[in-house]
């Protein structure tokens, strides 16, 4: 058991690593699509990347429709065997029927497109690097939410670590602040790119304690059949705001206008098609906390694209500030690790 344990675990921080690499390729794709005047449509490019979801039904009608219903009638009997006292969410092994998945792709579908328009808004307004650090601080408000529904032990250490990270932001927030008034690739709008990159952390944390809340392992639900609604909803529900923003002249209703922009946006798509799906897998066969947590390796790796890339001048406070974020993550990664 113990071995079948560490083999899945490992298993899910290997996917981890594919996921940090693909967001961080995304969040520049993006970055540069956001950055050409003719082209600001941080909600198109959300609309488009989560509507890619769909395609998640077609395996799983073709693949996973027969078996998903004999696996919900298996598992009847030891899903009626629980304590009365326990919670079904917590302790759930029989699958998830397709109405209880669909009304948790609904929650989830509204809260993933929230963080991910505030994650795409932010990376129009900041660069790539301050927009990685303050996102990581995902993992604490998974934390602090997780503590108050019962779903994640909120320890000192943690608490300290939590404190560390904090104060990294503050130095990058502020550091990032002083770059907007040089140079050319200074940030445009730092502070209300910053304020958007830590409501989509917010609302990651949101979406991460509510997948933790009703799903404990992968087999309690079809995961191609939960992404595939996310997708389905997304395009459903949501079109009405493409065209009352464009109507309003918050954001034309448009493609890029060069082909390259054209490729660069469907691939970002895939991207995005891929890396969130994992990502949810990864953190089913770990934590979500850890999960989230290991999402902190892109910082060092966006600290040095940005150098290499985009030109931006990268201090001593920067580093500093980053360090400290880097730092409470590894304390709280430990914590979690030694109780897998």
């Amino acid at each position: 058991m113990y071995y079948q344990n560490s083999r899945k675990h490992a298993t899910g921080v290997s996917l981890l690593l594919s996921v940090v690499f693909l967001w961080l390729i995304s969040s520049f794709f993006t970055n540069n699509l956001l950055n050409d005047p003719s082209f600001f449509n941080p909600f198109f490019i959300t609309y488009l990347n989560t509507g890619t979801f769909v395609l998640y039904l077609i395996p799983w009608y073709l693949f996973e429709r027969n078996d998903t219903k004999r696996e919900l009638t298996a598992h009847t009997s030891v899903y009626e065997s629980l304590d009365e006292t326990q919670n079904p969410y917590t302790y759930r092994r029989k699958p998830m029927t397709f109405r209880q998945t669909a009304s948790l792709s609904l929650g989830f579908c509204i809260i993933w497109f929230a963080a991910n328009y505030f994650s795409n808004g932010s990376l129009a307004f900041t660069n790539v690097a301050s927009f990685t650090i303050i996102s990581s601080m995902s993992g604490f408000f998974t934390l602090g939410l997780g503590a108050i529904f019962n779903v994640e032990k909120f320890t000192f250490g943690k608490l300290l670590a939590l404190v560390a990270s904090v104060g990294g932001v503050i130095l990058v927030v502020i550091q990032d602040s002083k770059q907007a008034s040089g140079g050319d690739n200074a940030p445009s709008q730092p502070a209300l790119g910053n304020t958007f990159a830590l409501l989509a952390a917010f609302l990651y944390g949101c979406y991460s304690v509510l997948v933790k809340f009703h799903i404990t392992e992968e087999v309690c639900v079809s995961m191609r059949l939960f992404f595939g609604l996310v997708g389905l909803f997304d395009i459903i529900l949501l079109w009405p705001f493409l065209i009352l923003l464009h109507y309003y002249g918050v954001e034309k209703f448009q493609l890029p206008s060069t082909n390259r922009g054209i490729a660069i946006l469907l691939f970002n798509a895939g991207i995005t098609f891929v890396s969130d799906y994992l990502w949810v897998i990864a953190m089913l066969m770990t934590s979500p906390l850890l999960v989230t947590l290991g999402m902190s390796l892109s910082i060092p790796l966006a600290l040095f694209f940005d150098i290499i890339l985009r030109g931006h001048y990268i201090n001593f406070t920067l580093i500093f500030g980053s360090l400290l974020v880097f730092a409470g993550f590894i304390v709280v990664n430990y914590n979690q690790t030694t109780h897998v």
